[in-house]
């Protein structure tokens, strides 16, 4: 399937399509000569096994050696899709002479396949107001004339409205922060408490941490970009990659026993 797919120089994706089956001359188990076999679901199986950690080593190497993709969560690269928001963007200003900043969450491209560019736009908005749109990408959708809001919301200086005179007041979108910033906060956190597992009620703080370890483990699929400086910082204040570190008490008997102010005597 491989070799079928790069005969014409073109790079392999890394995945099969789940209702893709091979006609095979012998099998093992004594099956008919021309059956058929379906090579997606035995693909889909093996990244199964992988996932739950009982794929043998040796089969791992081979199939990562072929370029076996084992997360098909994101087939579209991000440099496709913005791409494709370029080309949206200069139609749109080819036809009205200038473009809104908005595609509509429905609006699908032309090409085969089609990509769904609306929800992608949407994905970007999201990811950009959580703070987890790496300062690469921001640049980008900003120079292409993307609007992380579909409706400019005024502020109160421009509503010309106060409490006296029966209006309100909007509070003022809180400025985006960056992974950078994020990483100090956790440093904050470490400061004040010698770990970084944030606490259950500090759900945002919960949430990133989260999102570090799947940047980690599956960068393919994360729209953050961790770099090996944000790696080795990270590090530096012990960050529980696992995520495991809430599950166990790290205190040491001494510990408890003086957080517990109380004397043992033997």
């Amino acid at each position: 399937y491989v070799r079928e797919q790069t005969k014409d120089g073109r790079p392999w994706d890394g995945n099969v399509p789940t209702k893709y089956k091979i006609q095979v001359n012998t099998t093992a188990g004594g099956g008919k000569i021309g059956e058929e076999k379906s090579l997606g679901r035995w693909v889909n199986k093996q990244r199964t096994i992988f996932q739950e950690g009982k794929l043998k080593k040796d089969r791992l190497m081979d199939l990562e050696r072929i370029g076996l993709k084992w997360s098909v969560l994101v087939i579209t690269p991000w440099s496709t899709m913005y791409g494709s928001l370029c080309a949206y963007a200069e139609e749109k200003r080819k036809q009205n002479g200038v473009w809104d900043g908005n595609v509509p969450v429905n609006y699908k491209t032309q090409s085969n396949p089609p990509l769904n560019l609306g929800r992608w736009v949407n994905r970007q908005r999201s990811a950009h107001a959580e703070g987890r749109l790496t300062d690469e990408f921001v640049r980008k959708l900003e120079a292409v004339g993307l609007k992380w809001a579909v409706h400019k919301r005024k502020t109160t200086n421009e509503v010309g409205l106060d409490n006296n005179q029966g209006g309100f007041i909007q509070n003022k979108k809180q400025k985006r922060r960056t992974l950078s910033e994020r990483i100090e906060e956790l440093k904050s956190f470490y400061v004040a408490h010698g770990h970084v597992r944030p606490f259950k009620k500090n759900n945002d703080l919960c949430a990133f941490c989260s999102r570090l370890r799947h940047a980690r483990r599956h960068p393919e699929t994360s729209t953050m970009t961790l770099t090996e400086d944000h790696i080795s910082a990270l590090d530096a204040l012990r960050f529980d990659w696992v995520g495991l570190g809430n599950q166990t008490n790290t205190k040491s008997f001494s510990d408890r026993i003086a957080d517990n102010k109380c004397e043992v005597i033997f």
